[in-house]
């Protein structure tokens, strides 16, 4: 069973040169773990944030995409 968490939180992700690459949703899945759609992006370093409903970011980090 899916469910959504914090309905209104936005996920960006952003390429090593600040462009954004997605924006979505934030949906999580049973268990807590959650999938986004990179699967076209090339190997490299992206970042990312989660974004509130206030425009706050609540939460950032980073992570290597390896092909």
């Amino acid at each position: 069973m899916n469910y959504e968490l914090g309905i209104k939180n936005i996920l960006e992700v952003d390429n090593i040169f600040g462009e954004n690459v997605y924006t979505t949703p934030l949906i999580f899945f049973q268990g807590g773990d959650f999938e986004i759609g990179l699967t076209n992006e090339p190997s490299g370093i992206y970042l990312y944030r989660v974004i509130d409903e206030t425009g706050k970011a609540i939460a950032n980090g980073k992570f290597v995409i390896e092909k």
